[in-house]
């Protein structure tokens, strides 16, 4: 069985926690504003309680479900050098973190 082991830069590093950060954000005022999650199911009222709880203390992290997964990185090696992209998979936001090829 073959390992990969694929590794991001510091600059792309910071380049996705910037980008993630901007994505929770909005995510975040939506659900509040709506009550609603990415299907557009009604929030439970435990988790519409949790967000406005962080609204208040200014912590604008979004609900993303049990696991809190919202994010998929895909890494494409190729002659050129690595293709690495990052997609939010609830709203389909897509972030290119490749290297200059």
């Amino acid at each position: 069985m073959s390992t990969f082991l694929f590794k991001l830069s510091r600059e792309q590093q910071r380049a996705y926690k910037q980008w993630r950060d901007q994505i929770d954000e909005r995510v975040f005022f939506d659900q509040i504003e709506t009550g609603k999650d990415w299907r557009g199911m009604d929030l439970p009222y435990s988790v519409r309680e949790t967000l406005r709880q962080r609204k208040l203390r200014r912590i604008h992290q979004p609900w993303y479900g049990m696991n809190q997964d919202a994010y998929t990185f895909m890494f494409t090696p190729t002659r050129l050098g690595m293709v690495v992209r990052v997609r939010n998979v609830h709203y389909g936001d897509e972030l290119d973190l490749s290297e200059e090829l």
